[in-house]
């Protein structure tokens, strides 16, 4: 029997870099999300990417996104994954906790220390430095999130008596998601640290895009162990994995643009690390990465067509529910 695992979607509102201006309209992001909503996904979330490259297309802002979407979809939770060196704090926690009220406690958080090193010299942030920095803005945002008149003594950042309201809905806090360890795969030692910062820090943890099956299942094993000797539940403990997907029929050549534009790569090459390719290989690919101990899974798909997210609905999902 299939373990239960909860499925969700990323908004695919890829613009700049080589995709082509074709910009989301609120009209299609609002019929996109209630498809989501109609097909049953329990959440959906979006990727943050501040600059594009002629290789690298960016994404929406997420937090105004996000707004949109919580007004659009009345039941799925809402997961902002966002690089969060590159964010103040203080005002993410502010901003976050506002769509929390608004969306009647629907939010999710991951971070993520961030890879792309143009992103960091656009906003003059030291990628050696991410981090640290990171360690401190999940501890400033969780106190804000719980506390009044909070002050904090770090390296990156300091201040005194500092209340926010509104409070968010959820208690404690909304969930934090830690992602991390994509690119540390093949360095074993540096892998378990980064996990278990993860477990130390967060109520979650977000596998990066590149990971394998194999290295999934190895953190996943990780992260258990870490939880055990932490005494945290592990039960209550999410794990989540996304990929791109991309169905593969009728018109090959609007594929191999549109996987070309996205991920700067042919199909063929897509196909050996995310869901890209037919409708079964699309399911055996599927069966290998759930069979990995997440209990949470994204699909990402890179275009708003309703084909992919309907056949994952229904040849998908149902297995593992």
């Amino acid at each position: 029997m299939s373990r239960r695992v909860q499925f969700g979607v990323l908004l695919p509102d890829y613009c700049g870099g080589p995709v082509p201006q074709d910009f989301t309209t609120l009209g299609k992001l609002r019929e996109f999300c209630r498809a989501v909503e109609r097909l049953g996904f329990t959440s959906i979330w979006h990727r943050e990417h501040f600059t594009s490259t002629p290789t690298s297309p960016s994404s929406y802002e997420p937090v105004a996104t996000m707004s949109a979407v919580s007004q659009l979809a009345q039941n799925p939770r809402l997961g902002l994954i966002t690089i969060l060196p590159l964010r103040h704090p203080v005002i993410l926690a502010k901003e976050l906790a506002t769509i929390d009220v608004l969306s009647a406690g629907r939010v999710s958080l991951c971070c993520a220390v961030g890879y792309r090193e143009h992103e960091f010299e656009a906003l003059g942030v030291s990628m050696a430095d991410r981090g640290r920095r990171f360690v401190e803005s999940v501890r400033i945002i969780k106190a804000l999130w719980t506390g009044d008149n909070v002050s904090y003594e770090g390296d990156f950042y300091r201040f005194e008596d500092v209340s926010l309201h509104p409070k968010p809905v959820q208690k404690p806090h909304p969930p934090i998601v830690i992602g991390s360890a994509g690119r540390s795969v093949d360095n074993p030692r540096r892998f378990e640290k980064l996990l278990m910062r993860a477990v130390e820090l967060g109520e979650g943890w977000y596998a990066a895009i590149n990971m394998t099956p194999e290295s999934i299942a190895n953190a996943v094993a990780i992260i258990k162990s870490c939880l055990k000797k932490m005494k945290k539940d592990v039960d209550s403990y999410s794990l989540t994995a996304h990929k791109y997907v991309y169905l593969v029929e009728g018109d090959v050549q609007e594929a191999r643009r549109t996987v070309s534009a996205v991920l700067s790569t042919s199909v063929e090459e897509a196909g050996k690390q995310h869901l890209v390719g037919s409708r079964d290989e699309i399911i055996t690919k599927a069966e290998k990465l759930l069979a990995t101990g997440v209990t949470h899974f994204n699909i990402a798909p890179l275009k708003f067509d309703h084909r992919a997210i309907e056949f994952f609905a229904h040849e998908v999902v149902p297995r593992y529910s």
